[in-house]
């Protein structure tokens, strides 16, 4: 198979398939069972329309997704009368004096015409559109994941043959960017460079819960304008075409789904050996394997006394740190386990910049995860002034589209021809002949002297003592 389409592949099924399972996969399975959500609270399983919803009506499921494919953008409209008096007030085609067939024929010409046609009226498309705007735009904001997609083709199915609650899973998502360049114009909305999806929560329910496996998806199927629509709806409707009520249909609605949670779940399935052989994850995993310090070899804690003794060619913080700080960072290159903790205003957001230098320096990759936007920005905007902008990687927010990742990847790779400043030896040369005459001033000053204390100590005695009545000592007499 090819890699392009590797992320839409549907992953292995959740049962390990060694009957003796290695020691840890017990809870990396429990971790997964978390993360993929089967459950009916997964609107990917369980799908109802709420205000953040609109539905669409499609002649063709097919045809809306070639369109989109070829790069074309949609306004999405109320469908008009033939005789213009009014708008479709619902969904229900029974409420539009339209004739299946010039209904067709109407959507056909409105698609032609770069309209998507709904069956809300225009105060509930206006709020909907709204709201899925805004609901889309801070997602993507605080997780750099997008959520808007248009669902083609849903498969209804029932719990069991006593149920009569249907539920409706949607099939195909196609990833959507919506824009408004003013009030007036409205929002009209496009194909986004992120992946087509299917729906592989949904087999993987079918195949654990219902023993059925959905045949002929490992790759998404194609056609010469882009996705082959009516294929998958088939392949899905030949699974499922046993069972009595289930069915699947050509609906359409654009709403708000996450993936985020099963992407967590394909990192774990695909990459599970790897997740076990780590030192750290394995003291989550498998209980009683000892403290941390034993696997990574690690028992001590930085010390701060070193720092003084460090050549500085080899120190590569480009932003000011104190001793401590300094330590972290230097722990983080030797690659020790630590937490790093401090009250607001002691500098942490400097000493990520530094550790991140360092270890880039090293030839380290460094993965920054923040729940807060603001704290990445933060750090990105120190170590831009310092020159290192263009090999930070930003995947947040609209930045984590691909045309984004692949400019930031070139303007990194040309960053890579620039030389070191020429002053970079002399300059810390410099600095280390500075430090040393401050460490020695230092050990001057704390050197226990012939009374057996050291002028610091000295010092710090009669600031305690300044307040205390003087007395006039002859000397030379307390020497005879």
């Amino acid at each position: 198979m090819s890699d392009e389409n590797e992320e839409m592949r549907p992953a292995p099924p959740l049962k390990p398939q060694n009957p003796q399972p290695r020691e840890g996969t017990e809870r990396l399975e429990r971790w997964k069972r978390k993360l993929l959500d089967l459950s009916l609270r997964n609107r990917l399983l369980n799908f109802t329309p709420t205000k953040k919803t609109i539905p669409i009506l499609v002649p063709d499921p097919g045809s809306v997704e070639d369109r989109l494919a070829e790069g074309k953008e949609f306004s999405i409209r109320t469908i008009p009368e033939p005789s213009g008096e009014g708008d479709v007030r619902s969904c229900d085609p029974g409420l539009s004096r339209l004739e299946p067939e010039e209904l067709n024929a109407r959507l056909n010409e409105l698609l032609d015409r770069g309209r998507l046609v709904t069956g809300l009226d225009k105060t509930e498309l206006d709020r909907s559109l709204l709201e899925l705007f805004r609901a889309a735009r801070l997602s993507l904001e605080e997780s750099g994941a997008n959520t808007l997609f248009l669902a083609l083709g849903f498969l209804n199915w029932y719990e069991s043959e006593e149920s009569d609650q249907r539920r409706r899973a949607p099939l195909l998502l196609l990833p959507l960017e919506m824009t408004r360049r003013s009030i007036r114009s409205g929002f009209r909305i496009r194909l986004s460079d992120d992946e087509v999806r299917l729906n592989v929560t949904l087999l993987q329910k079918l195949e654990q819960d219902f023993g059925i496996k959905v045949e002929n998806l490992d790759e998404i199927p194609k056609d010469a304008s882009g996705f082959d629509v009516e294929t998958i709806l088939n392949r899905f409707r030949a699974a499922v075409s046993g069972i009595d009520r289930w069915e699947v249909t050509g609906d359409a609605y654009i709403g708000l789904f996450s993936f985020t949670k099963f992407l967590m779940w394909i990192d774990l399935e695909r990459h599970a050996p790897e997740f076990l052989e780590n030192a750290v994850l394995r003291q989550l995993l498998v209980p009683g394997a000892g403290p941390l310090e034993e696997a990574s070899g690690k028992e001590r804690e930085p010390s701060e006394s070193e720092n003084g003794e460090r050549p500085l060619c080899g120190v590569l913080c480009p932003l000011d740190a104190d001793s401590s700080q300094l330590s972290a960072v230097f722990a983080s290159r030797e690659g020790e386990s630590f937490v790093l903790e401090g009250p607001p205003g002691t500098g942490k957001s400097q000493t990520i910049a530094n550790l991140i230098a360092e270890n880039i320096a090293a030839g380290r990759r460094v993965l920054f995860v923040s729940a807060k936007m603001a704290a990445l920005n933060v750090v990105y905007r120190r170590l831009q002034v310092v020159g290192l902008g263009p090999f930070c990687l930003e995947l947040h927010s609209n930045k984590a589209r691909k045309k984004d990742v692949v400019e930031r990847l070139a303007s990194a790779m040309d960053a890579l021809d620039s030389r070191e400043p020429a002053q970079w030896k002399e300059q810390a040369e410099r600095l280390e002949e500075l430090r040393g005459e401050l460490n020695r001033y230092v050990t001057a000053l704390h050197r226990p002297r012939g009374i057996g204390k050291s002028v610091f100590e000295i010092t710090s005695e009669l600031i305690r003592l300044r307040h205390s009545p003087c007395l006039e000592l002859d000397l030379a007499e307390c020497g005879k």
